[in-house]
């Protein structure tokens, strides 16, 4: 039992040990992590087992947690994971082992004894017994769990994303889990986990008992209400990656082996196709699929896990339409902005060049409309959706111009109106066709189809900023380097407010950029620039501005009078769009 004097003892303890303004610090004293995990169970019993858990919910109820306790918001991220594996255990208890995906990290192996090697899924151990990695996975492996010792590697999302598990049981430190929180939350497949103590890269530890606990989580069939977008999300990929080329077939011959030198007549449909395939999150298929299943019922969303959802192969061709056309402004904004790196991987015109970059993004804007005129879609409801992507991709290019406009004169002042203006061009465009077409697909556009759009309006724009200010977080995955907006000089959210906020000072910055000196000289100075940033408040004036356009977003799909269709789009901004830099 932890009394009051102890927790406060521990609270000043972390207050002066570490900074108080991360919020993923773990708790030292074993007692108050069963405190807090104690409370964690009985707030998660509040929750509505019926609707999905977003992030915006999970991390109230943490912090509210925090506050009864009078412990410190540096808990935050360890509450967070608590609660969730509280609110999740009753649907991983749903799930068969063989169906459960066990999760363990590389770096609590005793790097002196250790004789594993790693393949492409991770590290794979001989189970010597120098460490506990051994042990935890034949517990697991004895109950039919399928164990992968890696750090939050894609691999996990394709598993699961590919229907291979349905539930993901992972030790993880806080920051590898908080990674992880989008992706698992925009799936809505049943996580538990537990943190690890310390984050390093070696010989870590953690509650080992608790690890046990919860891999011998009991396996309890039942039947349980509530919303799972997991099954649609999975179609959503399935379609892209599996079944794209049988639901919109290549016209031209093409060689099995990719090589496109034997036939240069194909080599465009070949560089296209692969590049539709190569990778991303498939939010805009996902959004298409999702407001259809919602017009139609939900049907699909009550599905389990493992559900195969139906859904005519017309609306799968729009779906798949969406995405070629989002693969498409990818291939011709990498150009633009001469990005390097798409998806961990260089982008099409480093590898092919520019020419033939800008004619497959071409050939893809061309594939898109050939998906949609030959979807099988009745003839009335075609021309609505053909209408309604050519309206989308005349205001998207008409955002994307007014960028690049900008973008002509670096040192000309930018007022943030007008780049919020700019992002609601740009961006929002792809989320408001995406769920016009699940609307249309389903009959006629609702009365409310103005809600529609003035929802797409703030999700684009927040999602726009939540991409600005990802740009200063370090993607290992994706070969990012940190300000590559700044060093592009992109009229960006930062940019505009560099200028507000700084003045000339910021100007004497950019002009201190130039790009063609060392990588080191650089980063440097980037860093040199983050830091005058996060002085002066620019990072918290962006966060101040994304957390509005968010909580707008919110606000109008809780008015949409379709509860179907209100409830996935809440889901959508409240899983989608996080709370900002941590």
């Amino acid at each position: 039992m932890v009394d009051r004097e102890d927790v406060a003892n521990a609270r000043i303890e972390s207050a002066t040990s570490q900074s108080s303004s991360t919020i993923k610090l773990v708790p030292a004293d074993r007692r108050v992590r069963e405190l807090i995990r104690g409370e964690a169970i009985r707030e998660a019993g509040t929750f509505d087992q019926s609707l999905p858990l977003t992030r915006l919910r999970l991390e109230k109820a943490a912090e509210d947690l925090l506050k009864r306790l009078n412990l410190p918001r540096g808990y935050l991220g360890w509450t967070m994971v608590a609660i969730g594996s509280a609110f999740w255990q009753p649907q991983v208890m749903n799930v068969p082992y063989q169906r459960r995906l066990l999760l363990l990290p590389h770096c609590m192996r005793n790097v002196s004894l250790c004789a594993a090697s790693y393949s492409k899924e991770g590290l794979a151990c001989l189970g010597c017994g120098g460490c506990g990695l051994g042990w935890l996975g034949e517990i697991a492996r004895a109950k039919g769990y399928r164990i992968l010792i890696a750090e939050g590697s894609p691999v996990v999302l394709r598993l699961i994303l590919s229907g291979e598990a349905d539930a993901l049981l992972g030790v993880a430190c806080l920051n590898s889990l908080e990674r992880s929180l989008e992706r698992i939350l925009m799936a809505g497949i049943p996580c538990m986990a537990v943190p690890l103590l310390v984050d390093r890269c070696q010989d870590t530890v953690t509650d080992e008992d608790w690890i046990v606990e919860m891999i011998e989580t009991p396996y309890v069939p039942r039947t349980l209400v509530g919303r799972s977008y997991l099954p649609l999300m999975r179609l959503a990929v399935r379609i892209v990656r599996d079944s794209a080329e049988e639901l919109l077939p290549r016209q031209l011959a093409t060689t099995s082996a990719g090589n496109t030198a034997e036939d240069p007549l194909s080599v465009t449909e070949d560089i296209g196709y692969g590049y539709l395939k190569e990778g991303g999150k498939y939010y805009r298929p996902f959004i298409t699929l999702g407001v259809y299943d919602a017009m139609e019922g939900g049907r699909l969303a009550r599905l389990s896990g493992s559900g195969q959802p139906e859904i005519p192969d017309y609306v799968q061709r729009v779906a798949l339409a969406v995405e070629v056309f989002h693969k498409a402004s990818l291939v011709h904004d990498d150009i633009e902005d001469g990005d390097r790196y798409r998806y961990g991987r260089t982008t099409l015109h480093e590898r092919w060049g520019i020419p033939i970059a800008l004619n497959v993004g071409d050939y893809l804007v061309g594939l898109g409309y050939s998906a949609i005129a030959s979807s099988g879609a009745p003839a009335e409801l075609t021309a609505d959706l053909v209408r309604m992507f050519s309206q989308a991709h005349v205001e998207l290019c008409s955002g994307q111009g007014a960028e690049l406009w900008l973008a002509r004169n670096p040192l000309e002042p930018v007022r943030v109106p007008q780049i919020l203006r700019i992002y609601a061009m740009k961006t929002g465009p792809a989320f408001e066709v995406s769920i016009l077409a699940g609307l249309r697909l389903a009959g006629p556009l609702p009365k409310w189809v103005s809600q529609i759009r003035k929802f797409a309006h703030a999700f684009g724009i927040a999602f726009q900023i939540q991409n600005d200010l990802s740009d200063w977080e370090m993607e290992e995955d994706n070969k990012k380097l940190l300000g590559t907006d700044l060093l592009s000089r992109r009229p960006t959210l930062f940019w505009a407010l560099g200028w507000h906020l700084l003045g000339m000072r910021f100007a004497d910055m950019m002009a201190a950029l130039p790009p063609d000196v060392s990588k080191d000289a650089v980063l440097e100075r980037v860093h040199a620039v983050r830091s005058e940033f996060e002085r002066r408040g620019v990072f918290a004036a962006a966060e101040k501005i994304f957390r509005k356009e968010r909580d707008r977003a919110v606000a109008l799909a809780s008015a949409i009078p379709h509860e179907e269709v209100r409830q996935f789009l809440v889901y959508l901004a409240e899983a989608v769009l996080r709370t900002g830099r941590v």
